[in-house]
């Protein structure tokens, strides 16, 4: 076998970049209705449930935007207002 000289560059691989994790933050989301709430996160597809009334589940921040809509004032024919489903701690 011949004796052959070969760079490092033949012998080290470079590696491949590493795909970097997004921090995830939570935000701890109380229920207000004696009610189980399923909700499926609009900005992960995340699924939370809320068993109860007082139920306090963390909910990623990027998902808030779905509770937000369900925790619009509803006004009924009477003119009463609805109150709101959760509350972000």
């Amino acid at each position: 076998m011949p004796n052959v000289r070969r760079s490092y560059k033949d012998v080290v691989k470079t590696p491949e970049p590493m795909e970097i994790l997004q921090e995830v933050e939570y935000v701890s989301v109380r229920l207000n209705k004696n009610l189980v709430v399923k909700v499926i996160g609009d900005g992960t597809g995340n699924l939370y449930t809320f068993n109860g009334a007082g139920s306090v589940v963390p909910v990623d921040k990027r998902d808030l935007g779905i509770i937000n809509k369900k925790n619009q004032v509803h006004y009924s024919c009477c003119g009463s207002k609805s109150s709101p489903y959760f509350d972000i701690l």
